[in-house]
């Protein structure tokens, strides 16, 4: 096995089938089959402008390399991410105009029909749309992450879980349940779109930058090892990589090498807690993205929704601009030793929140209305055991 690098800077779908038929012959894959499915990043509904989703053209480009390999059934499919609208996601991806166009099936793998297979936490369902191909192809865009420090191929395919599933890989920590997946699942092929990218706070929240990247490859350990190296990553340093596998990688890059592509990525630089004023969301790498999304809906509608301020503000603002309030959300949650008036987001905070004054939000993932709500009551409370 292998890993093709090469340079891609724009995206140009006949420049990047040639880049693709170079690294096939290269690395002497040969697709064939009847029925394919290809699987990009498709996380949210930012849109590919944002730097956060698989872009059409490589796409466009696997679906002609395939088609023209005898493949006549070949589906575009991902589950974007918890609470995500998924109509809203494929059209602003350009996957629906796209699928429309080449004339293929694009699923949502959120609600596909699954079979169940073992694995180290019981049993998973997986789409049978992917067992029963003769061909996957992982389509990761290259992203750090905030989690995980890097969103590369084995991170891609939380897309494949439902929503359950996702939930639960959070509550586990990411690293390990998606690691343990990449023993599960393997794709026949993997094609990197790292001609735009994501640094900083990734996956969603961080930079576009261009890194003019093109790589592929068929062993997602390997594939990560070395595109997270071009990112200026250690392998030691993306944890997902490890639990993939009990063997040590040394891999074998094609093309260019390493050192001709390396293109140092911002490093996420969440710490604790993110701070708006005095409110102080905690970091959890345990809470789902269903949480840190409406945190993060509330935080913007605060900021830049004059009705939402007009009603919130008299009772938020007097607390997060002389006081401090305190958001603690997913399993294994701590309240900080000096805090303000606590808020507990989710069903996972409910266990800690019947142990300490607060208020509780419930729901998985909870309410906007809700949290704001929520903030509300604190902001209305004078005082707070253990306040700072």
């Amino acid at each position: 096995m292998a890993v093709f690098l090469s340079q891609q800077r724009r995206y140009d779908v006949g420049e990047i089938r040639s880049r693709l038929e170079e690294a096939l012959e290269t690395l002497n894959e040969r697709p064939s089959g009847r029925h394919a499915v290809i699987k990009p990043n498709l996380v949210n509904q930012f849109g590919r402008a944002s730097g956060t989703t698989t872009h059409p053209s490589i796409v466009e480009a696997i679906h002609g390399a395939l088609r023209d390999r005898g493949f006549t059934d070949i589906a575009i499919a991902d589950g974007p991410s918890i609470n995500r609208p998924v109509d809203e996601v494929f059209d602003a991806s350009g996957m629906r105009e796209l699928a429309l166009r080449l004339g293929v099936d694009l699923v949502d793998l959120n609600q596909a029909p699954r079979r169940m297979l073992s694995w180290p936490y019981g049993e998973i369902g997986l789409p049978i749309l992917i067992l029963d191909a003769d061909y996957y192809v992982n389509v990761p865009k290259m992203k750090t992450h905030v989690r995980s420090g890097v969103s590369l191929s084995l991170k891609n395919q939380q897309g494949i879980c439902d929503y359950q599933e996702k939930r639960n890989n959070h509550k586990r920590g990411v690293d390990e349940p998606l690691g343990e997946l990449g023993k599960v699942l393997w794709p026949n092929l993997i094609v990197l779109d790292g001609v735009e990218g994501m640094e900083g706070n990734g996956p969603t929240h961080g930079k576009r930058n261009r890194p003019g990247v093109f790589a592929v490859g068929t062993d997602p350990v390997e594939f990560d090892t070395v595109v997270a190296r071009v990112m200026g990553f250690r392998p030691e340093e993306v944890p997902m990589i490890s639990y993939a596998t009990t063997k040590p990688c040394r891999p074998d890059v094609r093309g260019l090498a390493i050192e001709d592509v390396v293109t140092p990525f911002g490093r996420p630089t969440q710490g604790a807690y993110q701070r708006m004023l005095g409110l102080r969301v905690w970091t959890n790498v345990r809470s789902c993205n269903g949480c840190d999304l409406h945190v993060t809906v509330v935080k913007e509608s605060l900021r830049s929704n004059p009705s939402v301020m007009l009603r919130y503000g008299p009772r938020i603002l007097p607390r997060i601009l002389f006081g401090r309030i305190d958001v603690l959300k997913g399993e294994q949650s701590k309240v900080p030793e000096h805090h303000g008036s606590l808020v507990f987001l989710g069903d996972c905070a409910a266990e800690l929140a019947a142990k300490h004054a607060g208020f509780f939000v419930r729901g998985c993932p909870p309410d906007p209305q809700a949290i704001l709500d929520a903030l509300a009551g604190a902001g209305a409370r004078l005082s707070s055991d253990g306040e700072d």
